[in-house]
C-alpha cells in the first residue's frame, strides 16, 4: 500500500483511577476552561492528523463517556476492565480496538496520548506524525 494512504492512529488513555487526586475527584473530569481536561485532550487529538482515534476508558468510564458525548461520533471507545493492572493494559486495549477497526490495514503507527496532559496540542501531534512520515522512523 502506498505510504500516502497510510494513517497514524491515536490511542487516548483515559482509564486510570487518578489515585493521587483527592478522594472523590478525577483529574480527567476537572474543568479546564469551558470543558473537562479529557475533553480538551480529545478535541486536540481529533483536530490533529491522527486517525482513527481510540479512547480507552475504565475507572468512571460512564462519566467520562458522558462528558465526551459531543465527540462520540468521531471516537472509537475501548473499555479496559483491567485498568487496575496499570497503563500497559490500556495500551493493549487500544491496540486491540485498532486491530478490530475496518481501517486497520491503513494504519502504520499509533500515538499514545495520555488523557491527563492538557498541554498537548494538535500541532505537537502533527509534528510527530510528519516527522515519522518524513524520516520513515517509527513512533
Amino acid at each position: 500500500m502506498s505510504t500516502s494512504l497510510r494513517t497514524t492512529a491515536a490511542i487516548i488513555l483515559a482509564a486510570g483511577r487518578s489515585s493521587r487526586m483527592q478522594e472523590g475527584h478525577h483529574k480527567l473530569l476537572l474543568p479546564l476552561g469551558q470543558q473537562s481536561v479529557v475533553a480538551h485532550v480529545v478535541a486536540v487529538t481529533l483536530a490533529s492528523q491522527a486517525h482513527p482515534v481510540v479512547l480507552v476508558v475504565g475507572y468512571r468510564g460512564n462519566e467520562i463517556r458522558a462528558s465526551l458525548a459531543a465527540y462520540m461520533p468521531s471516537l472509537t471507545i475501548s473499555e479496559n476492565a483491567e485498568y487496575r493492572e496499570g497503563m500497559s493494559t490500556s495500551i493493549h486495549a487500544g491496540i486491540r480496538a485498532l486491530q478490530a477497526s475496518p481501517t486497520f490495514e491503513t494504519i502504520d503507527g499509533a500515538l499514545i496520548v495520555p488523557g491527563d496532559q492538557p498541554l498537548i496540542t494538535a500541532h505537537m501531534l502533527d509534528t510527530l506524525i510528519d516527522t515519522k512520515r518524513r524520516t520513515g522512523k517509527r513512533i
